[in-house]
């Protein structure tokens, strides 16, 4: 791959909201684990399958950078808010 640098993902920013696709999440989650966790979203006519919140909670820690570290408290929350489901 020599000098060629490949993104672990994509940051847009559509009118209803900002969405991050992301190709190689941090802390060794790979496909596998990750579609065993998936969450399934309907919107609209098409199901879109979503990494878990525990996993990308699990992928924010471990690349701990200053943006995950301040989205940190919200996924939390989140998470305390929505229990063990």
């Amino acid at each position: 791959m020599g000098s060629q640098r490949w993104r672990t993902g994509h940051h847009y920013r559509p009118p209803l909201g900002a969405l991050d696709l992301v190709v190689r999440p941090a802390g060794g989650l790979d496909y596998g684990r990750l579609a065993s966790h998936q969450v399934e979203v309907h919107l609209h006519d098409v199901t879109v399958p979503l990494a878990s919140l525990d996993d990308i909670i699990a992928s924010k820690e471990a690349a701990d950078r200053p943006k995950d570290r301040h989205a940190m408290p919200v996924l939390r929350a989140l998470r305390a808010r929505l229990g063990d489901s």
